[in-house]
């Protein structure tokens, strides 16, 4: 049986039996004769130095300040009145227990606040009236030496006949929702010790203009369950839920979590994308399947580049003229988050009718505004990334910065070359070249200066040599539809297009993480760019697909490179005159370049 460091009289009673006593400490005060309710015994404190003589309480170890005698009862004086028990063993039933006394207050709903001083997240609450009243308060996160302390920072009052009891029923573990659907989810939670049922509590959350606060708003309130799960229903989709349970027995009702659990979808199934079709130079249309918890759909267009010959490549070049916004530099229009084309994401963006803003002015709150392109593969040519935009700031911003970068295993961010440069609130055109470019890098545009750096004419691009080819995401449009058209896409000649969709679960007020799907399937867009099929074939080139195997004949001194749909290169070399042979690990569409001829061919 486990030992107290300090027990009451009752329990020592009990010592020999084998199982625990559920009464862990016992106060009457009826030791503390001197004055009485209504006239406590101001002129003779019972606390010396802060502590309690043994021979006024049952159990020795008490302590307390601005403490009186009343008549068989304690009386606190408002402000600095304090009782705390001796160190008790509270550590039992998962560090559930229940506190029961009895009490009057001096005022009408005098707040009384219950801590443990050895768990600071261990505490209870009580509202106190100006009549004697029986007081029951769940706790948990009881300790091996908890101090249980009632303070009398809020109201003066009389407090008797205290019983801890670690019989009572501890308040339940949270589990995540599962199957959630649009009209329900279950809500989970462990059983917890002592419990003979539960309350549930689901609901959303509401914004009062006029409090400034968050208030709830029920769809089930104390709703008890005999199990450990609920089917919550007739929820309305797309509006975020949350739960809490407390745990019941009998009368006893525990505190409900000091976190609720989000009713959140698990994970959403991926769309399968369709061929594209409405096919002109410039666009096209694509669709796909539904998917049943999406919210909104993602088509995530894509193009890959192969450079005809040495030279630069532009992976942007924009004037932001698509930005038209009402906003100025003055008075722009401020969000958290955007895009713009490529799929470079901007933190913390602020728009001005054809230009770019990043709002660096609530640095405190959300760290440093940027603009930041996608993970590109830049080792192409000689890593080398070219990087020209004009550039003002406003609200005292003066100095920013921009460069190549890597993202590091925490999430962070590792310059790999960096170029601070001033500017001052008159446009200046700002150039610059980076090295060390690879596999992996990233641009970035910021500032840690306070205020909103605007950048217009931004132009990045890097070296590349003939027949290098790159991966380059175009756009991204979000649709609540099942098809997107796609347009003004600048797609360059010979150029390979294709689109993924995903499907998305985001609530009606953006208060919870997006759940994402995995990839759908990627469709080629077979758009007139100057790509041939192998019908197209010249003399000297030989090119046939057999059981699934690639196969190219050349006379000429020129190299033969295979890429997949996304990009990836699945072949790439063979010199001189030879039949070379590959074979692609799955069936669609493969772009083979012999030297300078492009063609189109399809695995089945």
């Amino acid at each position: 049986m486990k030992k107290f460091t300090f027990i009451c009289m009752l329990c020592a009673t009990m010592a020999a039996t084998s199982a625990r006593a559920a009464v862990v400490l016992t106060e009457d005060f009826a030791k503390f004769t001197k004055g009485s309710v209504g006239e406590p015994a101001l002129d003779s404190p019972v606390a010396v130095d802060g502590t309690i003589s043994a021979d006024l309480t049952q159990t020795a170890g008490w302590t307390g300040t601005d403490l009186f005698q009343a008549g068989g009862t304690a009386y606190l004086q408002v402000g600095t009145g304090m009782l705390t028990t001796p160190a008790l063993d509270l550590s039992g039933n998962e560090g559930g227990y229940v506190i029961k006394f009895k009490a009057k207050a001096d005022a009408e709903g005098t707040f009384l606040m219950i801590m443990d001083y050895m768990n600071p997240t261990g505490y209870g609450f009580s509202t106190l009236t100006t009549e004697w009243a029986d007081y029951e308060v769940p706790m948990t996160g009881g300790t091996a030496f908890s101090q249980i302390a009632f303070p009398a920072m809020y109201g003066a009052f009389y407090i008797d006949d205290i019983v801890i009891d670690d019989g009572g029923v501890s308040i339940p573990a949270l589990l995540p929702a599962s199957d959630y659907t649009r009209d329900s989810f279950t809500a989970n939670w462990e059983a917890a010790a002592g419990a003979d049922s539960y309350a549930l509590n689901v609901y959303t959350l509401h914004y009062n203009t006029t409090t400034t606060i968050f208030e709830r708003e029920y769809l089930l309130e104390g709703f008890v369950v005999e199990g450990t799960s609920h089917v919550v229903e007739g929820i309305d989709f797309g509006t975020p839920y949350y739960y809490t349970v407390c745990g019941r027995q009998g009368t006893n009702v525990t505190q409900e979590q000091e976190r609720p659990m989000t009713a959140i979808p698990t994970d959403v199934a991926a769309p399968t994308a369709f061929a594209a079709y409405d096919i002109s130079k410039d666009g096209f249309t694509g669709s796909w399947s539904a998917s049943d918890l999406a919210t909104v759909y993602a088509m995530h267009v894509i193009k890959v580049h192969t450079a005809a010959a040495d030279g630069d490549y532009d992976l942007v070049d924009t004037d932001f003229s698509y930005f038209q916004t009402e906003g100025t530099p003055d008075a722009p229009q401020k969000e958290l988050e955007g895009c713009i084309d490529g799929d470079w994401q901007v933190a913390m963006p602020a728009y001005a009718k054809g230009m770019l803003g990043l709002n660096n002015q609530d640095f405190d709150l959300f760290g440093a505004a940027m603009l930041v392109s996608p993970v590109f593969d830049m080792s192409v040519g000689s890593g080398t990334v070219k990087i020209s935009l004009d550039a003002m700031g406003r609200k005292g911003l003066d100095k920013a910065s921009m460069g190549i970068a890597h993202y590091n295993a925490a999430g962070g961010i590792e310059y790999i070359d960096k170029y601070d440069f001033v500017v001052s609130e008159t446009m200046q055109t700002i150039e610059k070249s980076f090295t060390g470019a690879d596999q992996n890098s990233f641009v970035v545009i910021s500032s840690d200066v306070l205020g909103i750096l605007f950048i217009d004419n931004l132009k990045v691009s890097i070296d590349m040599r003939k027949d290098q080819s790159i991966l380059v995401p175009v756009r991204t449009y979000e649709t609540a539809e099942t098809s997107q058209e796609a347009t003004n896409l600048g797609i360059a000649y010979g150029d390979l297009v294709g689109y993924y969709v995903t499907a998305i679960y985001r609530d009606n007020g953006n208060q919870l993480p997006e759940v994402e799907s995995e990839r759908s399937n990627a469709v080629s867009v077979d758009m007139p760019s100057g790509v041939e099929d192998i019908s197209g074939a010249p003399a000297k080139i030989s090119i046939s697909v057999t059981d699934g195997v690639i196969k190219v004949k050349k006379t000429a001194d020129s190299t033969v490179a295979v890429y997949a749909i996304d990009g990836s290169t699945v072949f790439y070399g063979g010199h001189g005159e030879l039949t070379v042979c590959c074979r692609p690990s799955d069936a669609g569409i493969y772009i083979v370049k012999v030297g300078a001829d492009t063609f189109k061919i399809v695995i089945d």
